[in-house]
């Protein structure tokens, strides 16, 4: 059997966390190692992650010297995983009995990742709101719609959805999947510059050079609560979230060397990928143009975006020449909508003239 590592990242894990360790302690599959990472927890976590699995014999507890934050801890786990698979399970979320055992078993030569179904959880103070936003969201994205009755889904298939809908997470959270370790070898570790969609840019780096396996069965459960963070905070959040997020993952896919297969397979089909960077343009004209609004000195959310803009401008130097590509990108989507849809009128009225010639064939 296969070694799978168990990674569970935490911060201030609360007493949900004695939960989520006990299910990983009752899996069928039984040839796992738990590898607990601590990122300097203040209310007792890592004691209480100790007296839970510290006497298991396949138990390692590591608590970090300094705070690496949410991404930082994660590539940690990587890095000190031993195993052949990765499976994460996050501190306020679980997984079924079974969950390991279903998902090794999915496992065929040339995947990278073995996805389950999930259920979620809501805490009890979670909002009407925002319980029928995630509701809305996974009826949107479910992984069944863009692939009905599919087991097994190849680089190319699943590259295709991402031509179509780069930003939006099929898969879900790291607790519903299992990482090939040699992956991250080969592909690099989690884009510490993403904050919401840093696990569903690592499943669009995979999914687009491996196969994917699914497994139609909710083996996981993951627990919506609500942040603790004031409304300034959750403003800078929220621009973070949904304007500088698709912005480096849409810069990610267009120009970083490890999505070069991807735009390779990109190029026959130009109308999209035309469309892509049309959009990648409007979301960076977007976004910069929210980043200087107001006056900094007034308004520490504005100073906040302003200078978020300028660390993505010196990160990622495409989106500099924002001007030109916003103008450039539309002109080339309309020219090649035009070019095809004349192409398709010209093969409608010779299919039509071809009928009128042959009446009875």
């Amino acid at each position: 059997m296969p070694l799978v590592s168990v990674c569970v990242p935490v911060y201030n894990g609360g007493d949900l966390l004695e939960r989520s360790l006990k299910s990983i302690l009752a899996q069928t599959f039984t040839n796992y190692e738990l590898l607990v990472v601590d990122d300097g927890s203040t209310d007792g976590s890592y004691e209480r992650a100790q007296s839970i699995v510290g006497s298991a014999p396949r138990a390692r507890l590591i608590r970090n010297t300094h705070n690496l934050g949410l991404v930082g801890n994660w590539n940690r786990c990587v890095e000190l995983a031993r195993g052949e698979f990765v499976k994460f399970v996050f501190q306020d979320d679980w997984i079924n009995p079974t969950c390991l055992e279903r998902l090794v078993e999915a496992h065929r030569p040339g995947v990278g990742l073995v996805i389950c179904k999930r259920r979620l959880e809501y805490a009890p103070e979670t909002s009407r709101d925002r319980r029928e936003q995630y509701e809305r969201y996974i009826q949107k994205n479910a992984f069944e719609l863009h692939f009905p009755n599919c087991s097994l889904i190849s680089s190319k298939t699943f590259s295709d959805l991402v031509l179509k809908r780069p930003v939006d997470n099929c898969i879900g959270e790291p607790t519903t999947v299992l990482i090939t370790k040699d992956v991250f070898g080969q592909l690099g570790l989690f884009n510490p510059n993403l904050i919401q969609l840093c696990d569903w840019e690592m499943w669009v780096r995979i999914g687009t050079r491996f196969d994917v396996a699914y497994v139609p069965e909710e083996l996981a459960a993951f627990r919506v609560h609500r942040g603790g963070q004031s409304a300034r905070n959750f403003a800078m959040r929220a621009y973070q979230t949904s304007m500088l997020d698709p912005l480096v993952l849409l810069h990610q896919i267009l120009y970083s060397p490890v999505y070069k297969p991807f735009r390779t397979f990109a190029t026959g089909q130009p109308l999209k990928m035309v469309a892509l960077k049309r959009r990648f343009s409007d979301v960076a004209y977007e976004a910069a143009w929210k980043a200087n609004r107001g006056i900094p000195r007034e308004n520490g959310a504005v100073a906040k975006r302003r200078q978020a803009w300028l660390n993505i401008t010196r990160e990622h130097p495409e989106v500099r020449n924002i001007r030109m590509n916003y103008f450039l990108h539309r002109i080339l989507y309309w020219a090649l909508n035009r070019f095809f849809g004349l192409r398709v009128l010209w093969v409608r009225m010779k299919h039509a003239n071809g009928q009128r010639n042959h009446p009875h064939s």
